[in-house]
């Protein structure tokens, strides 16, 4: 298989610094410390800087390349102190932003958003009470809807994401309803790790998505039939459930803060400000892994686990019994 060199899509984490302690998250859990993806290890600050968007804009511009940057991941991107020039530099040499956000410090944010036309997907898990308790901040609930409300009345492209708990199951069909009828797109995710929700009943997340799933607006990732939700709230494991296809990693990679250069949990094909970005997408290691990723895929037993960090939940791929 030759290099494939163009890519539609760079996750970026800017920052794996966050101002909010969601339960769920497997970086920073309830007490906000930055750590490992699924390991209680203590990791130390980095971000990106300013300098490494021009050295990296500046490369995709010369290799005609104008993917979109989807700020996610491991931090807080609103937090960055160069968020606004970073979103500037992106948007004015063509490339287009998607943010997801806890919503925490977005009002600061509303023109630049609304200006260089940025996709905004921000975090609500549920009516006010539930969703401070979730975020562990006070008055994040506020901060966040004041936000929503303001960019869709601007006609800015805004949508809420929410992850099913315990606390919102009963209330969820209520709550997405709310957001719905004002026009607001819901994207509801299944836990990412499911097997630390034994309280859960398949029973009543099935009926919540049988009540909900034909809404107009409404989106559950993955989106799992009555059977697969039955495995995956059975599942040991945060990883794959069965064989799938993969194809995000053929056209997104991820930039992780300290600046190395990877797809879902491949080792580092490098560091951009060892060797650049567009030598890494076209390099070796970029290419062994995607050989290796594709012929998984095609194998009986399918992507293995150590590999694959379910980017169902960025491509919508649907997993399959």
């Amino acid at each position: 298989m030759s290099a494939i060199t163009h890519i539609d899509s760079i996750r970026v984490d800017l920052t794996n610094r966050c101002n909010a302690r969601c339960g769920f998250c497997p970086y920073h859990g309830t007490n906000g410390t930055v750590t490992k993806l699924l390991r209680m290890q203590n990791e130390s600050h980095t971000q990106l800087e300013l300098e490494d968007f021009k050295s990296i804009v500046g490369e995709l511009v010369r290799a005609n390349q104008f993917p979109r940057f989807k700020f996610s991941g491991r931090g807080e991107a609103t937090i960055h102190p160069y968020f606004e020039k970073i979103v500037e530099l992106i948007a004015k040499n063509g490339m287009t932003v998607r943010l997801i956000t806890n919503g925490i410090n977005l009002g600061r944010f509303i023109k630049l958003l609304h200006e260089n036309k940025v996709s905004t997907l921000i975090s609500i898990h549920g009516p006010e009470e539930i969703h401070d308790k979730t975020v562990g901040v006070r008055g994040a609930y506020q901060k966040a809807t004041a936000a929503i409300c303001t960019l869709k009345k601007m006609g800015a492209d805004v949508s809420i994401a929410t992850v099913i708990t315990p606390e919102l199951l009963a209330r969820a069909p209520s709550f997405t309803n709310e957001w719905t009828t004002r026009g607001v797109e819901v994207r509801i995710q299944h836990d990412h790790s499911a097997w630390r929700l034994r309280t859960f009943l398949a029973e009543e997340i099935q009926e919540f998505v049988s009540e909900t799933a034909a809404t107009e607006q409404v989106t559950f990732l993955p989106n799992l039939n009555n059977a697969l939700i039955d495995t995956y709230y059975a599942c040991n494991t945060s990883l794959v459930l069965a064989p799938h296809e993969c194809e995000r990693v053929l056209n997104e990679v991820d930039l992780c803060s300290d600046g190395a250069l990877y797809a879902c949990r491949s080792a580092p094909f490098g560091n951009i400000r060892d060797n650049g970005i567009m030598s890494l997408i076209s390099g070796v290691s970029r290419k062994m892994f995607l050989e290796k990723i594709l012929n998984e895929t095609k194998s009986a037993d399918g992507l293995n686990a150590v590999l694959c960090d379910r980017c169902c939940y960025q491509s919508s791929i649907l997993t399959k019994a």
